[in-house]
């Protein structure tokens, strides 16, 4: 926790998110990814085509699952936040190397999906299985994943609604990172209940939220 607590990083979250909180982490989610993960098959291997499929398994966090019964499958809540920050460990420094990837813009485009029909209500209700992958072709299709490639010390910093999966690793090393997922003030005590920055994702970002408004005109 020293690498967020003890860092730049709460200084630069007020920036960011604003308020007069102390932003502290008591924990993180260290993320290890092996040689041969999400590779093809039992080898170290990928291909163009295999990343392709790879990458339309992309997440938000929160969305309920089965993964861990009593942790995971909270049905019928989002654990939304504001911020993810990751922090690498090891050098990633070439593709395919089980680096973070993240689908630029993708908090605008999901944000306008959740804000049609019931397309939010089904994902709170059913978790992960009613995020939109199969059109991933279709709401992604003006953009390219982003390969968060980074030296030792380097920091991600991700709106929530970013849409991010994990490069297959091809390479001989284990790819080392830390997680923290920062709530701002505006969730004011409302952990995993703040519905109202899924469709608009910059609105608990002031600074964001001001740039964004000007480029809208």
């Amino acid at each position: 926790t020293d690498l967020f607590n003890k860092s730049c990083l709460p200084h630069l979250m007020t920036e960011l998110l604003g308020g007069e909180m102390r932003y502290h982490q008591p924990a993180g989610q260290l993320a290890l990814r092996f040689p041969g993960d999400a590779c093809i098959g039992n080898t170290a291997k990928t291909t163009p085509a295999h990343f392709a499929a790879v990458a339309k398994g992309w997440h938000i966090d929160g969305c309920a699952n089965n993964f861990i019964p009593g942790i995971t499958d909270h049905f019928g809540k989002i654990n939304n936040f504001d911020c993810l920050v990751g922090i690498c460990l090891s050098a990633t420094t070439r593709e395919m190397s089980g680096e973070l990837c993240v689908w630029p813009g993708s908090h605008e485009i999901l944000a306008d999906y959740f804000g049609r029909a019931d397309n939010l209500k089904r994902v709170q209700d059913r978790g992960n299985s009613e995020l939109p992958l199969s059109e991933t072709p279709t709401l992604f299709r003006d953009i390219k994943p982003h390969h968060c490639l980074a030296q030792p010390g380097d920091v991600f910093l991700c709106n929530y609604m970013t849409a991010h999966f994990i490069a297959p690793n091809s390479s001989p090393h284990i790819r080392y990172a830390v997680y923290f997922r920062v709530h701002g003030p505006e969730f004011d005590g409302r952990f995993g209940s703040a519905p109202e920055s899924m469709l608009s994702p910059w609105c608990h970002w002031p600074v964001m939220a001001s740039m964004y408004e000007s480029r809208r005109g």
